[in-house]
């Protein structure tokens, strides 16, 4: 039986919080009986605890999946649409709650979490709509009496690695895509978002034009200084704690690293301590930064800003593709010709334009690189990663 805790917030449908596996229509624990606890961020304090799911519990869940998908691959794709508009509106019914969750389960500010929340809901009504665009061909053959064309049916049963940034909108996503082809899916959350199953594309290496570089960094230090930083829950926090300890270590060692080969810390550099307690590291702008520096070969979750400084375009071009990751690259300028060309020339599957949001249920998102390949959401990309074509050829009788 799970241990029982002091819960840190209250939900206005209490019935809609469960801390055990969902598997074929059952609240169930794990194999074994084990189970890992889920922390609050903002404190530290664990509120939680889930089944600690191995091996021996994947059987049950293929099982009972692909028996679902026998049935659910027949649906007629108008019925699925509207399956996927009624999870659409019991998730904007529990909006609230599921707001609560998300804040304590990765540290986020509870108004962040709605806008995640509001994020992963244009998956399930994009997505609703997919279902019934789902289309096959006619191919114009080359033999006179032969007819050739294509259906798409669904793949079958589907596995979604959930990560801890956006856990909400992470697994509508992938779910979302999934149910409109008419596969099944089996969910595994990460374990530091167990429940609600950060941002995962924010800048780690900001690259600034030298003649305006001082003047940047000062003008990002005096908006980076206005943060408020806190628990989550609180409505006047603008930034809220990483999600784990590990994180924390990491960004401290990437500082000290930095700092060790000539990076200049010119706001925060360290762990906040005056928090509560929580895993709370301070907002950070680091400057003089170079290629060899950790932070220039690794991912950065944590609230720092590492400034470039560049002379030409093609230099700058150079220095942020040089990285084995390839997911999101972001560029501003008032040229329009650049700004095509940074399109084409940047290595990475996303680019954002003038713009730090690169992400939408309509638009394709996906990496490149050791980013990953393929794409979720979008027009004729996501749905048709679970479905299959089939082609079907036969020959007609006296037409010639």
């Amino acid at each position: 039986m799970a241990k029982q805790y002091q819960l840190p917030f209250q939900l206005d449908d209490p019935t809609l919080l469960h801390f055990d596996s969902f598997i074929n229509n059952e609240w169930v624990t794990a194999a074994d009986g084990s189970r890992f606890e889920v922390s609050d961020p903002g404190t530290s304090l664990p509120w939680a605890s889930c089944p600690n799911n191995s091996a021996a519990d994947v059987p049950k869940a293929v099982e009972s999946s692909h028996a679902a998908f026998e049935q659910f691959k027949k649906v007629n794709p108008r019925i699925r649409a509207q399956l996927l508009m009624k999870w659409d509106g019991l998730i904007r019914d529990a909006r609230s709650d599921l707001a609560k969750i998300l804040t304590h389960e990765t540290g986020k500010p509870i108004a962040e979490a709605y806008g995640e929340i509001d994020y992963a809901l244009g998956f399930t009504w994009w997505f609703a709509g997919e279902a019934e665009r789902i289309q096959g061909g006619i191919a114009v053959p080359s033999a006179a009496n032969r007819r050739v064309f294509t259906i798409k049916q669904p793949i079958g049963v589907a596995a979604a690695l959930i990560p801890w940034n956006f856990p909400i909108a992470m697994a509508l996503r992938k779910a979302a895509a999934a149910f409109a082809a008419g596969c099944t899916m089996i969910v595994k959350p990460s374990p530091e978002t167990p429940i609600t199953t950060l941002a995962c594309i924010t800048a780690n290496r900001i690259y600034v034009q030298s003649g305006v570089y001082e003047k940047f960094a000062q003008l990002l230090k005096e908006r980076t200084s206005a943060l408020v930083v806190g628990h989550g829950a609180k409505a006047d926090t603008t930034m809220g704690p990483v999600t784990t300890p590990r994180s924390l270590d990491k960004a401290e060692g990437q500082v000290e690293d930095a700092v060790k080969l000539g990076g200049k810390v010119i706001l925060g550099g360290g762990r906040k301590k005056d928090c509560g307690g929580g895993y709370f590291f301070e907002p950070t702008i680091i400057m003089d930064m170079k290629a060899d520096m950790l932070i220039s070969r690794e991912e950065t979750f944590a609230p720092i800003a590492a400034l470039y400084k560049f002379e030409t375009e093609e230099e700058a071009v150079k220095w942020a593709n040089d990285t084995s990751m390839g997911l999101a690259s972001y560029a501003f300028t008032k040229d329009v010709d650049r700004t095509w060309r940074m399109l084409e020339n940047l290595e990475a599957g996303m680019i954002g334009l003038n713009t730090g949001n690169a992400s939408a249920a309509e638009s394709p998102f996906g990496g490149i690189k050791e980013s990953g390949y393929g794409k979720e959401s979008g027009k004729d990309v996501a749905v048709a990663e679970y479905l299959i074509t089939k082609t079907g050829t036969f020959t007609l009788e006296g037409q010639y």
